[in-house]
């Protein structure tokens, strides 16, 4: 049985979330997966296994430079990571596994090339064009980008060359295909681990005219509307997390959630309107996201908390929008070819 080393970075659900779609498909069709990562709560899948490396919360010692001149984004010396890359090590020395997939850390990709094992990166938006991401992107044997490369081909990816596939977004096809919505119903998703307001972490409001052309603001509805809808909303996250956030979607008329990969990728498939609040993230991730959807005409982008909610949803709700360019029925399909390259 041809096996599969799969690295989860530990910020956020997202990471697992992918992990546990491709997982779950790769061992599927007779591969052993492992996961490798930390995990709070491990989780339960048929035919994968995972392996706890241990956390990473070092504080560097003094004199200490844990980015190694700028090269890495997070290596100090002993402590925590010290043992975690070496538990890391000697689970892949052990295993030998056919190839390790990473979602998504440079100083995993990169022990991987020293270890001689085909590495698969699965990249972010935002920028990444610094000398850390750098180095993976050069020691990585492919290169996952989960958007289509038609919306957001990023100048910093342009030098991998045909190691990149970009395969659009990554997500399982909706609970329940052609579900009524029920009118009037908003789904606000704030994340598990998120504050209690999506404009606690949002990104400053000039964010999106510098990623990509001017940020949207609410307004009246298209050709002045105006709707008698009563909205309701219901918040998932911080403290109120639910596992069936896809199911609640497709029951929602509109969703405002968070740029995450992961959950516009669940948007997608629930084939729902959003308005979009994209939260700080490092390499402004989620604002590269953002104003990609905006701009291209697939969600609302907001940079500011609006005084009248009521005319952001019905704007959102009116806007004509097309979900299968961002994530197409074959996307997942296209990122197991990737990785079934060395299986």
């Amino acid at each position: 049985m041809t096996r599969v080393a799969y690295y989860v970075h530990h910020h956020g659900r997202g990471h697992l979330r992918r992990a546990t779609l491709l997982s779950t498909r790769l061992a599927a069709r007779g591969c052993a997966v492992t996961l490798l990562g930390h995990f709070v709560q491990p989780p339960d899948l048929a035919g994968v296994a995972h392996a706890d490396i241990g956390p990473d919360a070092d504080r560097p010692r003094a004199g200490d430079d844990p980015t190694a001149g700028g090269l890495l984004h997070w290596a100090p010396q002993g402590g925590q990571f010290a043992a975690r890359m070496r538990r890391l090590a000697g689970w892949l020395i052990q295993h030998a596994p056919a190839v390790l997939v990473t979602d998504t850390s440079v100083e995993v990709t990169v022990l991987g090339r020293l270890l001689g094992i085909p590495t698969v990166v699965i990249t972010q938006p935002g920028d990444r064009s610094d000398a850390a991401h750098r180095l993976g992107f050069a020691c990585a044997d492919a290169i996952i980008a989960p958007w289509p490369e038609r919306l957001y081909r990023p100048d910093w990816l342009a030098a991998v060359g045909e190691r990149v596939v970009f395969t659009g977004a990554l997500a399982e096809a909706a609970p329940v295909a052609a579900r009524p919505a029920t009118p009037g119903a908003v789904l606000e998703v704030n994340g598990a681990g998120g504050s209690a307001s999506l404009f606690d972490q949002a990104v400053a409001p000039d964010a999106g005219a510098a990623q990509l052309g001017a940020p949207w603001l609410p307004g009246t509805p298209p050709s002045g509307r105006v709707s008698s809808r009563s909205w309701r909303r219901t918040v998932a996250g911080p403290g109120d997390w639910r596992d069936d956030i896809p199911a609640a979607m497709v029951s929602s008329e509109v969703v405002v959630c968070h740029a995450g990969q992961n959950l516009i990728a669940e948007v997608a498939a629930a084939d729902r309107p959003a308005i979009v609040i994209p939260q700080r993230r490092p390499h402004g991730e989620q604002a590269a996201t953002a104003a990609v959807l905006d701009h291209h005409g697939l969600a609302r982008a907001l940079w500011r908390e609006p005084q009248d909610w009521n005319s952001v949803y019905e704007r959102a709700l009116l806007a004509p929008r097309d979900w299968s360019v961002w994530a197409p029925p074959d996307a997942v399909d296209r990122a197991l070819e990737v990785i079934g390259r060395w299986l």
